[in-house]
């Protein structure tokens, strides 16, 4: 369980840059989704898991 939530905090730290590149306008709405699924897969998260953010 530990290991799940160190993940959790990796993807949505990671993500965190990332959704500041996208206000940002660095990258696009379709670039931002694809980076979530690349970081989600990178760090074992389910890409169905209620922590996954799509939002941006």
């Amino acid at each position: 369980m530990i290991g799940y939530v160190k993940r959790i905090i990796a993807y949505k730290t990671s993500l965190h840059i990332v959704k500041d590149w996208r206000v940002m306008r660095l990258i696009s709405k379709p670039e931002y989704r694809k980076l979530s699924t690349v970081l989600a897969k990178k760090y074992a998260i389910s890409l169905c898991s209620i922590f996954r953010d799509l939002s941006g």
